[in-house]
């Protein structure tokens, strides 16, 4: 049968294990499914045949007791039938996160925000992850959702500890698409309080059952000094990094793993956060790839520099675990071609211009006044009036050959900015404003327009969105001024990605 969290035996390993250990911080209830029920669930370690796995009527009934019971305490647990079916009709419905309690941090999938008609989909999605990498069977932990005003991780070292928040869930920490709040602490004193003025919010739409993603300006740190010293040294009193929840001015625990073995100096500012240590030199888009968003070890050759992203990010474990030396949350201009010279564990610059070095080391971040000037100068924008509240963008060309303007008045024939006037349009140029436009279905637009000259404008789009610009043959990208950096790096990456595909189908 299921095992709950006061119920486990020292047979349960992994991070069910240490979430049972976490005496001086809440940790939301859940249940366990045994390394045992999970080979008598599925009876095949084929990731394929677990996707397509049907359960018996007994396995069914007794993990949906469970998930029905999760979001009540174990009293009432063990109360009369009575009593108890009285509050499991008040909490009918309860969210909860599946993951697998086996393994390496970061290795399998997780699901977040599952309820009861998607639960075992759930069950069967990340054991197969599980499967894809590993041996043996693994146990799952199934555990009730708080929804949270922050996520984050606290990743310990030996005097230094890393935490890193972002607003909403985490998945935008996890998946290193944004820049988190970090706090970075040598002892039990403050080294390092980092706001970030920009990020991107994930938050979970029980309605419609996606998540939905927004971008959210001038995010203020959440905790107080004190709250902040006070969660570490409980960590340290626990002895272990955690992920937690923050809501309503308490820590809610949902993971604790150990600190990694392999020890890299933590190197935290408003320069950037070095996430792994080695030398990273050479050319910008050659050895050293630049990036919007992190990315594998596996997909660039020697380092990484990232717009986003942090030290518990996902690729952050990944780059130090197989030695690639990479520095994520980065704020310094780079240019495409230039080269760069950053020390084993450092975040200062010694830029290089052709093939002679001007031998000088410079801060990664200048001062503001110099990041205005220098994007306004290198930047050829135009003011446009949609009407609408972006009141300035940029131009990021496309396809550079493509000389002739087009007019962004809102009452011009060209102009669409809905599904159904993509799908009416048969004019031979078009300008389609897809800011506020769905993400879900807006792939889907960009290629069913068939116009011979076509612009779009986007606010923070997607990488599958560009991805589908690129493919189907936009002439420009136009965006806000404060994105023209960011969309141009993205897009340029999109059309490598694009060139390499069609290089891999001849």
């Amino acid at each position: 049968m299921v095992s709950w969290k006061e119920d486990l035996s020292d047979k349960i390993e992994g991070k069910a294990s240490r979430l049972t250990e976490i005496d001086g911080l809440d940790v939301p209830s859940f249940f366990v499914i045994t390394s045992d029920e999970i080979g008598e669930m599925f009876g095949s370690s084929d990731p394929d045949q677990v996707l397509d796995a049907s359960f018996s009527p007994e396995m069914r009934d007794r993990v949906k007791k469970a998930y029905n019971e999760v979001g009540i305490g174990s009293e009432v647990r063990n109360a009369p039938d009575r009593a108890k079916n009285l509050v499991e009709g008040q909490r009918n419905g309860q969210p909860v996160s599946v993951r697998v309690s086996d393994g390496e941090k970061e290795e399998s999938d997780y699901r977040l925000n599952v309820t009861s008609s998607k639960l075992f989909d759930a069950i069967r999605e990340v054991v197969a992850s599980y499967y894809s990498h590993s041996s043996g069977n693994p146990s799952v932990i199934v555990q009730k959702m708080v929804e949270p005003g922050f996520s984050g991780a606290l990743e310990m070292k030996e005097d230094d500890t890393v935490i890193e928040f972002v607003e909403g869930l985490g998945k935008s920490l996890e998946e290193g698409i944004t820049k988190p709040h970090a706090i970075h602490l040598r002892d039990s004193s403050i080294e390092h309080a980092i706001e970030s003025d920009q990020q991107t919010v994930i938050t979970h739409n029980s309605v419609t059952g996606r998540d939905q993603r927004k971008i959210e300006e001038d995010t203020e740190l959440p905790f107080s000094k004190s709250e902040v010293q006070d969660l570490v040294r409980t960590a340290r009193s626990e002895g272990y990094s955690l992920k937690f929840v923050y809501k309503r001015e308490s820590f809610h625990v949902v993971g604790a793993y150990e600190s990694e073995s392999f020890q890299e100096t933590v190197n935290v500012s408003e320069q950037g956060i070095r996430v792994s240590r080695g030398v990273i030199k050479g050319r910008v888009g050659g050895s050293v790839k630049m990036a919007v968003e992190t990315l594998l070890p596996s997909e660039y050759d020697e380092a990484l520099i990232s717009r986003s992203g942090g030290y518990t990010s996902r690729d952050a474990f990944k780059a130090r675990k197989e030695g690639k030396p990479a520095i994520f949350r980065f704020t310094e201009t780079l240019s495409e071609g230039e080269r760069v010279n950053i020390g084993e564990k450092g975040l200062k610059i010694n830029k290089q211009t052709g093939s002679e070095s001007k031998n000088r080391n410079q801060t990664v971040l200048p001062d503001q006044e110099e990041l205005e000037s220098e994007t306004s100068s290198s930047n050829d924008s135009k003011e446009v009036n949609l009407n609408k509240d972006v009141t300035g963008t940029s131009v990021v060309p496309i396809n550079p050959d493509s000389k002739e303007d087009l007019s962004l008045d809102t009452s011009d024939d060209r102009y669409i900015d809905s599904f159904k006037q993509v799908f009416e349009f048969d004019e031979d140029e078009v300008i389609l404003d897809a800011r506020d436009l769905p993400e879900e279905a807006l792939e889907e637009a960009v290629r069913y327009v068939t116009a011979s000259q076509k612009v779009i404008l986007v606010d923070n789009p997607e990488k599958r969105v560009l991805y589908a610009v690129v493919e189907s043959g936009f002439d420009e990208v136009r965006c806000p001024k404060a994105q023209i950096e960011s969309v141009s790096m993205a897009l340029a990456e999109t059309e490598r990605r694009f060139i390499l595909a069609k290089l891999r189908n001849l």
